[in-house]
């Protein structure tokens, strides 16, 4: 049903990572912006002021995507890994105060925006106006705050999205908080289903522990997987390879062990590897020579052209992501090349698989494994209905269904 008046059908995102700032949090929202503007929807976005990436990465699909900021305030040690004793202190410092601040988890990096926020959210309600609201966790924090406010504005459908699971896994340090704390988080959670008309996640895990705590709310609870953005992935099968494997993402910690192999391996072999990483890279590895080369994160669109010129693809999966369902598996699928998969047994392996995509070696077993699974990279046949069907602007389609549900916004083709 439209509104009387109305020319355009507007939806608010808040993510609190967005381009140009750093970070894979922005990545999802971007490109849901992008399609749903394609379909004519006016969008505006609320986001964090983070520094900007060096790295450009998804900046086009934001560049024509209205944004508005609201002042971060959370320690930046908090976020990085102490290496040295006076990062080290600050870190203990600022953990300490964030434990008094906080009645749940101090890793929230929402933690002291809950004023700033819901400023610059409430006056964006009221001036743009929108058909709906939706607030990307993590942080939970955002989601929480909004919740907070939401009788005010009760023709808004109000949807949060998990990127991440919450008190389905232990990420951000919720698997170690104290009992106090893992029921304020609880709290939280139920305060937040009461509020919202919809909870989208694109992990199953999510969804399904949702939908076992709050069995008669069922109906809020909805799978959004991610999806691959065609205007990304333009593959030219012409193209005679001149790599053997490639990398691109986060080089995980734990993961050390597989730079050190593949290094010898590369040489052993004679193989060509190259690895592309926006994570703190040892200077020592940098612009290493050799068959085997590592080098800073660049544009998604650089990145893919280079996929052109490789045989095969490395995806890396800790542990904390087994069982989940990151954008990576959907590019790397899209771009038609096999994937050897190095990390931790779960849900996620066992689909790679499944769906033909390629092998996977548990972390623990490169030395006996990893040759062998790259030889079975021969067989490679992959699920080419299920790649199609996780086209972005598919994905995006099932997004329009969920925003139409509660009747004040249809959106046409």
């Amino acid at each position: 049903m439209q509104r009387p008046g109305d020319i355009q059908k507007r939806v608010l995102i808040v993510s609190h990572t967005f381009p140009p700032a750093d970070g894979i949090g922005g990545r999802r929202w971007a490109k849901f912006a992008k399609y749903l503007k394609r379909k004519g929807v006016e969008i505006e976005v609320i986001s964090a002021k983070l520094p900007e990436s060096s790295s450009q990465l998804w900046l086009d699909d934001a560049k024509e995507i209205k944004q508005y900021h609201y002042r971060n305030k959370y320690p930046a040690i908090l976020s990085k890994t102490p290496s040295n004793i006076f990062q080290k202190l600050s870190y203990r410092w600022s953990l300490t105060k964030a434990m008094l601040k906080a009645d749940g988890t101090p890793y929230d990096r929402a933690l002291y925006d809950e004023k700033a926020f819901l400023e610059i959210l409430e006056e964006r309600l009221t001036a743009f106006n929108p058909h709906a609201l939706i607030v990307s966790s993590p942080p939970v924090n955002l989601v929480f705050y909004a919740a907070k406010i939401r009788s005010k504005y009760p023709e808004i459908q109000f949807i949060a999205d998990f990127r991440d699971p919450w008190l389905d896994g232990d990420f951000y340090g919720y698997g170690n908080l104290r009992t106090k704390a893992l029921e304020a988080e609880k709290a939280k959670e139920n305060f937040i289903v009461g509020e919202y008309d919809k909870i989208v996640s694109p992990w199953q895990l999510v969804v399904d522990g949702f939908k076992n705590r709050y069995p008669a709310k069922k109906s809020k609870f909805r799978l959004l997987p991610h999806g691959w953005d065609q205007d990304d992935i333009q593959i030219d099968k012409k193209l005679k390879p001149e790599l053997d494997l490639i990398y691109g993402g986060n080089l995980y910690k734990g993961f050390e062990p597989l730079l050190a192999f593949l290094f010898r391996f590369s040489a052993d072999k004679r193989l060509r590897i190259e690895v592309y990483s926006k994570s703190e890279v040892p200077k020592r590895l940098l612009n290493s020579r050799g068959d085997m080369k590592v080098r800073n994160a660049i544009p998604v669109k650089d990145f893919f052209n280079r996929i052109q010129q490789t045989k095969n693809l490395i995806l890396l999966i800790p542990e904390g992501l087994k069982d989940g369902f990151p954008t990576k598996i959907l590019e790397f699928a899209a771009t038609g090349k096999p994937i050897i998969a190095v990390g931790y047994a779960g849900t996620l392996s066992e689909q790679i698989i499944q769906k033909g995509l390629g092998t996977f070696v548990a972390l623990d077993k490169l030395e006996t494994e990893f040759e062998p699974a790259l030889k079975r990279l021969s067989k490679f046949k992959p699920d080419l209905t299920w790649i199609e069907n996780h086209r972005l602007d598919k994905i995006t389609n099932e997004l329009v269904g969920i925003l139409e549900e509660k009747g004040s916004i249809e959106i046409g083709e």
